[in-house]
């Protein structure tokens, strides 16, 4: 889903840091994307039930503190940031919803990152998106919602966090915003789509699932072993013990081939492809693999596991994941992005 995401801060410069990946792609073909779609396809703990969305109403002539009680009722976007305020402004008719965080530094440092997890939190943007949905689906004249996330002192170097979600992009990105209010199935699929890592973090030198062969090579020069079978193409770059593979495949037979999978193969000492990692901030302990403990620990229960890994749904769409394959003392040997 579109949003604007402002951070205005500096950001720490990421580590010059070798990229790698495996050199066969791991595809999960018993996964069958259900057509129908209902609360248990949403994380519980942010799953707003269809039948309440009603509770959800604000009147456009109501005090902050009625709206802002009203908005408290929607699913916490991070367990560490907390709503202060909510407050409608108007401009020629349209109406924007303006909802104040501020962010809780005893809670957040407990997610034990050194820098404010707030900058890399794999779930803000996907929740905070599902809390505009909710909103506008529940008052029609809301035309956008603004999300304000206050950070505390002792982050010195870092500024608040905007998000803006308009109504108008939210309605062209997907059919199923005109249908959601009035269909229960709609509605858990919008939110289903959120329910998940934030894509925009996700990629390996700018390169993403959807990504051509000529952004590859454009980002990184030509691969050190390339092969092409059919239409398919596998670039890999790095060495035997440290390399990251692009796998290319055509959609549709008219189509260029796509990236529909980024492998990752580290190695204890290099940990390879970590940009992925490092943006949503889940990074190994020095000299040590990432763990299935560590990941779960961060990410929370996968989407589903098959054959030692571990799936993560990820927002670009309903088939793409990020996945984790673990060998059997728990350590992370392959991770990456894939798209069935």
């Amino acid at each position: 889903m579109k949003g604007k995401y402002f951070i205005a801060a500096t950001l720490i410069s990421l580590p010059v840091l070798c990229f790698t990946a495996c050199n066969k792609a791991i595809k999960n073909t018993d996964q069958v994307q259900s057509s129908v779609y209902s609360k248990n396809d949403i994380t519980a703990n942010v799953y707003f039930p269809y039948s309440k969305l009603k509770d959800l109403t604000i009147d456009k002539e109501a005090g902050n503190a009625y709206i802002t009680d009203i908005v408290s009722k929607t699913p916490a976007i991070l367990p560490y940031i907390e709503l202060n305020n909510a407050l409608l402004e108007t401009n020629d008719n349209a109406y924007t919803l303006i909802l104040k965080y501020t962010e809780d530094y005893e809670k957040s440092k407990n997610i034990g990152l050194s820098d404010n997890p707030l900058y890399t939190s794999p779930y803000l943007f996907s929740r905070a998106t599902n809390t505009a949905i909710l909103l506008m689906l529940a008052n029609n004249y809301i035309s956008s919602v603004n999300i304000e996330i206050a950070v505390p002192k002792e982050y010195p170097d870092t500024q608040p966090v905007t998000i803006e979600f308009n109504r108008n992009e939210l309605e062209d990105e997907s059919d199923l915003f005109d249908t959601a209010k009035a269909d229960e199935n709609s509605y858990n699929e919008l939110l289903n789509l959120n329910d998940s890592v934030y894509a925009g973090r996700l990629f390996y030198s700018r390169i993403k699932l959807g990504s051509t062969k000529d952004d590859i090579i454009y980002r990184n020069g030509d691969p050190d072993k390339k092969v092409s079978e059919n239409s398919d193409l596998i670039y890999t770059y790095g060495d035997n013990n440290c390399y990251t593979s692009f796998f290319l495949k055509k959609i549709k037979s008219s189509d260029k081939p796509i990236v529909t999978s980024i492998v990752v193969h580290p190695s204890k000492d290099d940990i390879g492809g970590a940009e992925m990692l490092y943006n949503i901030g889940l990074l190994p302990d020095d000299g040590q693999y990432l763990t299935k403990t560590k990941v779960e620990n961060y990410l929370g229960t996968p989407k589903f596991s098959k054959n030692n890994t571990d799936y993560y749904r990820i927002s670009s769409g309903l088939n793409d994941y990020l996945f984790f394959t673990y060998d059997t003392e728990g350590n992370a040997k392959e991770y990456g992005l894939q798209r069935d």
